[in-house]
């Protein structure tokens, strides 16, 4: 990854394959709910801003879509692997930015999550997370026993009380729920939207 200074921003530059290589696992069968994406992120964990997002390869060039979480989005083409084009993301100058992977969830309903659909994305993480770690991962690669479930405001933070009695706690808008947790055709309701879901893996001790 190359960075180069111009007045008020700065380029970052990652060769396509680079990126492709990771982003190809999206194409897979398996885990239709669930997407990996890739962020510039700085120091403190927080986003990079992306600017203007670009592709070129000699006298060929193209601009590229900004998603709106800023994630590095690309035309995922073998033939484009093949050509390995530079890609080229523009950010605010004087910030250090490194890649970060991330498994995310996706076709959730912005305000509520069921049972239902928290037991079948934890599998689908898991077959993801085997799919990036090749075919010796399974030896190695920790298990998702459930999600991670980060809401839009992280100030708000409120205790989730489960028909069982049981109870979900969120810190910074921030909670753990494992489909254990909930009880059959329970679904969890927020008075915030949910910004992303992730896979929770425990700590091993």
């Amino acid at each position: 990854m190359l960075a180069a200074n111009s007045a008020y921003s700065q380029d970052v530059q990652i060769r396509y394959s680079s990126l492709y290589g990771k982003l190809k696992n999206n194409l897979k069968e398996g885990h239709e709910d669930v997407n990996i994406r890739l962020y510039l992120v700085d120091q403190q964990g927080n986003t990079c801003k992306i600017h203007k997002a670009s592709m070129r390869k000699d006298k060929h060039y193209e601009d590229l879509v900004i998603p709106a979480d800023y994630a590095l989005s690309i035309p995922l083409d073998s033939n484009l692997r093949q050509a390995n084009p530079d890609v080229t993301f523009v950010i605010d100058e004087g910030i250090t930015c490194d890649v970060s992977m991330q498994i995310l969830g996706l076709n959730y309903k912005p305000n509520s999550l069921s049972k239902e659909y928290i037991a079948s994305i934890v599998p689908q993480m898991n077959v993801m997370m085997t799919d990036l770690g090749g075919m010796f991962s399974n030896w190695f690669m920790p298990k998702a026993e459930g999600v991670v479930v980060t809401l839009s405001d992280p100030n708000v933070d409120q205790t989730i009380v489960l028909e069982n009695g049981k109870t979900i706690s969120f810190i910074e808008g921030i909670g753990k729920i494992k489909p254990d947790d909930l009880s059959a055709n329970e679904t969890l309701r927020f008075t915030q939207s949910i910004e992303k879901i992730s896979p929770w893996i425990p700590a091993k001790s």
